[in-house]
C-alpha cells in the first residue's frame, strides 16, 4: 500500500460540489470516500480549506496517510503532506482520522492512530479540534464534544451519512467509490487460452518490430494506431443489447497481443495518450500539433472527455488483461496517465503500483511515480472550485 496520496482539485464537471458546506462535518466527512475514490481505512485524511479571490473558503487538495507510516523514520510524510497543504494555500484543515482503535486510546494518544492525531493537532494554526474527526467502521465523532446530543457515547452512526445532502448530489452525477482501496485496481481476468494465444501473437509482433527501419516501421506504427481505433471503436457503447464487454470480448485474442507489443514502443504510446486527451487522431507525437496539445495537457487548456477516456479505459484493461505474465507494465503504465489525467490521483497511485511491479525499470511508470507522490496534478484540476462557509 501507497503511504500517502493526494486528491487533486475536483474536476470542471463536479458542478454539485460548490453547495458543500465546510462548517458541516457529516456533509465533509460523506464527501471525502468521493474524492478519494475508495473508503480510507487505518489512514489520515486532511482536506484543505484555502482562500478565493473574493476572500471566501473553498475546497483545496485531499491527501490521505498511512496511521502506520505517518511517524516511520525516514519517510517524512508529515513533511511532505505539511508541503502540499502550503503550496496548496491552505489556511486550514479539515481531519479525519479513520481507524478501528478504540476511541479512549486514540485520544490519549496510544498506537498508530493515537501518534497521528497527537501529531496533527500540532499542526497549529492549520489544525483544530473541532475540525479534527474520528471514523470507524459503525460510528463517528469529533474529538471534543460534551453535548451527547452532537456526540452520544458511541458517537454518530456512520450509516447516518448515507443521507448527506452531498452525498445524493454525487450520486445523483453518477459518482461513487470502492470499499477498499485495492479494489480501484481493475479486473484483470483472462482465460488461460485466451491469454497464450495475445502472448504467441505479441511475441512474433516484437520480433518483427525489431526488424523494421525507416519507411516500414513508419508503416508499422501507423498500423499500430489503426489496431487502437479499431479496438476503441468497440469500447464505443454499443446501446441496450450489448454493452462495451460484451464487445471487447469478440475481439480476437491475438489482436490484443498486437496491441500489448505496439504499447512497448513509445512513439504508438504516446500518439494514443494524445489522443486520448484531444479527442482527435494523432499520427506522430513529435509534430507541431501534438506538441500543443501536450502543452495545453498542462496548462488547463484541454480539459479532459470523460466519454472518450471511458471507452479507453475499458480497451486497454481489456489489452492488460491479456497480457503475459511480467508483459502487462506498458498497458497499466499507460492506464495510470488517463487515471492522472482525470484527475484520480489514488487509482492512478494503484495502477503505478502494478505497473512498477511487472516492469521496475518501465519509464513512463517511473515518471508517473514522481508525478503521484509529489502530487503534481493536471492543468485542468488546478483551477478553483469554491464552497460556501
Amino acid at each position: 500500500m501507497r503511504s500517502h496520496e493526494p486528491a487533486p482539485d475536483p474536476g470542471p464537471d463536479d458542478t454539485e460540489v460548490p453547495t458543500l458546506r465546510l462548517d458541516d462535518p457529516p456533509e465533509l466527512l460523506a464527501y471525502l470516500p468521493f474524492r478519494l475514490g475508495f473508503l480510507p481505512q487505518e489512514s489520515l485524511v486532511l482536506l484543505a480549506i484555502r482562500a478565493d479571490p473574493d476572500g471566501g473558503p473553498e475546497i483545496g487538495v485531499v491527501a490521505r496517510v498511512d496511521l502506520a507510516d505517518l511517524s516511520h523514520p525516514g519517510l517524512g510524510l508529515g513533511e511532505h503532506v505539511l508541503g502540499q497543504l502550503a503550496i496548496d494555500g491552505a489556511v486550514a484543515v479539515f481531519a479525519a482520522v479513520y481507524t478501528e482503535s478504540s476511541w479512549p486510546a486514540v485520544l490519549s494518544g496510544r498506537g498508530a492512530a493515537g501518534a497521528a492525531l497527537a501529531w496533527w493537532l500540532a499542526q497549529i494554526p492549520l489544525a483544530h479540534p473541532t475540525r479534527t474527526w474520528l471514523v470507524g467502521n459503525l460510528y463517528y465523532r469529533c474529538i471534543e464534544c460534551t453535548s451527547s446530543l452532537c456526540c452520544p457515547p458511541a458517537g454518530q452512526r456512520v450509516d447516518d451519512l448515507a443521507t448527506a445532502r452531498i452525498r445524493a448530489h454525487l450520486v445523483y452525477q453518477g459518482e461513487s467509490y470502492v470499499a477498499s482501496r485495492a479494489d480501484l485496481l481493475p479486473d484483470l481476468r483472462c482465460g488461460a487460452t485466451d491469454r497464450r494465444t495475445a502472448a504467441g501473437a505479441a511475441t512474433r509482433e516484437r520480433r518483427r518490430r525489431e526488424r523494421l527501419t525507416g519507411p516500414e516501421l513508419a508503416h508499422w506504427r501507423a498500423d499500430m494506431r489503426a489496431r487502437w481505433r479499431r479496438l476503441l471503436g468497440a469500447a464505443a457503447p454499443g446501446g441496450e443489447r450489448r454493452g462495451t464487454r460484451e464487445m471487447l470480448a469478440d475481439i480476437p485474442a491475438a489482436e490484443y497481443g498486437h496491441l500489448l507489443a505496439g504499447l512497448e514502443d513509445t512513439q504508438v504510446r504516446d500518439a494514443i495518450l494524445l489522443s486520448v486527451a484531444a479527442v482527435t487522431r494523432i499520427e506522430d507525437p513529435a509534430d507541431a500539433d501534438s506538441s500543443r496539445i501536450l502543452e495545453a495537457v498542462f496548462t488547463g487548456d484541454l480539459m479532459p472527455d470523460q466519454a472518450t477516456l471511458a471507452m479507453a479505459e475499458a480497451a486497454l484493461v481489456a489489452v492488460a488483461a491479456h497480457a503475459a505474465t511480467g508483459r502487462a507494465a506498458p498497458a497499466l503504465a499507460t492506464l495510470a496517465w488517463l487515471a492522472w489525467w482525470n484527475g484520480d490521483g489514488a487509482r492512478a497511485d494503484v495502477l503505478v503500483t502494478a505497473a512498477l511491479e511487472r516492469d521496475p525499470l518501465h519509464r513512463l511508470a517511473r515518471l508517473l511515480r514522481h508525478v503521484v507522490d509529489r502530487a503534481v496534478a493536471p492543468g485542468w484540476a488546478r483551477r478553483a472550485h469554491s464552497a460556501t462557509a
